[in-house]
């Protein structure tokens, strides 16, 4: 039991009041999130208790209800006219508490048998102690800075004897007005969303692709899917080459399928994840009873006889199920049924605070599928690529698949984005599946975008901004950059071209047209680049880097051409450049989800006058969809 005191500190700008907590146990229990949410509480004590799920409600209580707490303890013993207070982590163990009404006394057993029972209890969460915090207060420069600084860590002190507070909370005097100004409010809580190293120590990948079958029906693409995929995960999500197993033809055997399978969901330790990416063959049998088992064909394997020679789905259950590993994706570019899974709906997008935080610590044996037994997979010449990797690569290439723009993608928000474009991409005729194992939990897999995500300088003007990589591992570092853009590059340094941000406009004939960029990661220096615009007219192309280094741009109602006069000219090294401003008039369709502008035909040269490989390059196409 923490008891009150009160300290008044009379400063040079106004009065401080500093109140400590009397009694957090108290706050806790009568906390608004417990008294209206006791059905949910209710639920989730039950689901644990009697069936060994975990607590739903711990998320919201985790991110929620004890920052909420914490920040109003700091806001409740300085002058919040004066200070502006960032709580960048804060992690406490809340503890279940059961009270019964009175008289009234039930064990678990009783619950579990009779769930009605719940109705005669209530149940809150408690904190004893603070595990881990960081934290930074700003103080107006008229404030003792040391004043508050002793009276804050005396507080912490009385609050939480047990937490060793070295250091977790930050001071610095600002011209608070200013600061405050900017920030757009006196007092509030930060909590960053978790980055890579948070939730996981190390990634794993098998990659399978398979063009050229020794029994079966050929493809076309499914080995430059394997490529690309292999890439992204390496430059885009710093997955480490060596703990990619990648498979293409006559490699991905039934038997190396299986052992590379086997050995990386052994090698995973706790805190890791795993993704296994396939191109290729899937069939489906159908049982007598109506149940269907699906397949994946290897190499040797036949199609007309799948049960013989292929891997059977009940295998890459075994796999997840040996595995330590936290979290496990398959992107299983076939279509097939017979998945092994609890349900195969899509599941809804996250809304409520905290799910991020609760659903990266839960294990997931997740899977997303091309589509269905009946449907086919769509390849065209035009993409280079299927339908189901053309998508999952501009997904999370271009961030596409972040529908909540909070810097992660989910394999709920990836599965739903696939849903949307592959379905309209292949014209209805394939729509990607969605599934978790069985028994497999209720967490989600999760690409970041950096691996660190830092809050800029609070001084830092509007004007002088710098948006950039900030990751000091990534091969694309900015040390310039003030923000942090999502362009970080890792592994084996590859060029990409990306469409930026648009913006509708009107000419002074009053037709709308679109002004938007064209952004380039490189590794290489440019001397000369072209591209053509599918699905509207350019009408202007300036700016950019390609001006600043006295390229001349030209271009026709579909193609841009840049270039140098000047000997030894070229376009330097680095991340989200800017390469040009493109002002297009899209051709607009009756069907508005359909409507995109994109890039095809890229050709970017050295100045050696050699190719540039490119992720998006060659005859891939590059798309901005417009609303």
């Amino acid at each position: 039991m923490y008891k009150l005191f009160t300290i008044t500190i009379l400063t040079s700008f106004s009065i401080i009041r500093l109140c400590a907590q009397d009694d957090i146990e108290s706050e806790m229990r009568n906390h608004p999130y417990f008294i209206n949410n006791q059905n949910k509480i209710k639920d989730s004590f039950y689901q644990h208790t009697c069936k060994g799920a975990p607590y739903i409600a711990l998320s919201d209580i985790d991110n929620l209800v004890i920052p909420g707490l914490f920040l109003s303890k700091l806001s409740s013993i300085i002058n919040t006219d004066n200070c502006y207070i960032e709580i960048d982590s804060l992690v406490a163990y809340p503890i279940p508490r059961v009270e019964y009404e009175q008289n009234k006394y039930y064990n678990f057993m009783d619950i579990c048998k009779d769930e009605k029972l719940l109705d005669d209890i209530y149940i809150w969460f408690d904190f004893k102690n603070i595990n881990y915090l960081e934290a930074k207060i700003f103080i107006d420069y008229s404030v003792d800075i040391d004043l508050i600084e002793i009276t804050v860590d005396g507080i912490m002190s009385e609050l939480f004897p047990f937490f060793h507070c070295d250091d977790c909370i930050k001071y610095e005097s600002v011209d608070i007005k200013k600061f405050v100004d900017r920030k757009g409010g006196n007092v509030t809580s930060i909590i960053n969303p978790l980055n890579r190293d948070d939730i996981y120590d190390d990634s794993w990948a098998v990659i399978i692709g398979i063009d050229k079958y020794k029994y079966s029906k050929q493809l076309n693409y499914a080995v430059k899917d394997a490529e690309a995929v292999k890439e992204l995960l390496i430059s885009k999500f710093d997955y480490p080459e060596e703990n990619i197993r990648y498979l293409t033809d006559k490699e991905a055997t039934l038997s190396n399928i299986k052992f590379n399978l086997g050995e990386v969901a052994t090698l995973a330790g706790e805190n890791d994840r795993i993704l296994v990416f396939y191109s290729g063959h899937g069939e489906t049998l159908s049982g007598k009873d109506g149940t269907e088992t699906g397949y994946i064909i290897p190499y040797e394997g036949k199609q007309n006889n799948p049960y013989a020679t292929g891997l059977v789905m009940d295998e890459i259950l075994r796999t997840c199920q040996m595995s330590n590993a936290k979290h496990m994706l398959f992107l299983m570019d076939a279509c097939y049924s017979g998945l092994m899974t609890e349900n195969m709906k899509g599941l809804s997008k996250p809304e409520e605070r905290g799910y991020l935080n609760k659903v990266a610590n839960e294990s997931s044996r997740q899977i997303i599928t091309a589509g269905g037994s009946d449907e086919q997979v769509i390849e065209r010449d035009e993409w280079q690529h299927s339908a189901f990797t053309k998508n999952l690569i501009e997904g999370l290439d271009n961030w596409e698949a972040d529908y909540n723009k909070d810097g992660c993608i989910t394999a709920d928000e990836l599965s739903t984005y696939l849903r949307e474009s592959v379905t309209e991409d292949s014209d209805f005729q394939q729509t990607p599946q969605d599934g978790r194992f069985k028994n497999s939990g209720g967490g989600e897999f999760v690409f970041f975008s950096d691996a660190i995500n830092p809050i800029p300088s609070f001084d830092t003007n509007e004007e002088d901004i710098i948006y950039g990589c900030m990751d000091l591992e990534a091969n694309n570092y900015n040390p310039n950059a003030t923000n942090p853009d999502r362009s970080c590059q890792y592994g084996k340094l590859v060029t990409s071209l990306e469409f930026g941000e648009y913006e509708w406009k009107n000419n002074e004939k009053g037709k709308r047209y679109i002004e938007t960029s064209i952004i380039i990661n490189n590794n290489s220096n440019v001397a000369g680049y072209q591209f053509n615009i599918k699905g509207g007219r350019i009408t202007n192309a300036w700016g950019g880097i390609s001006e600043q280094n006295n390229f001349t741009i030209s271009h026709s109602k579909d193609a841009i051409l840049a270039f140098s006069f000047e000997k030894g000219n070229k376009l330097p090294i680095g991340g989200n450049q800017v390469l040009l401003h493109l002002n297009v008039q899209p051709k607009l369709l009756l069907n508005p989800f359909k409507t995109k502008v994109c890039l095809e035909n890229i050709v970017l040269s050295d100045p050696k006058s050699v190719a540039i490989p490119t992720i998006s390059g060659g005859d891939g196409t590059i798309c901005l969809k417009i609303e």
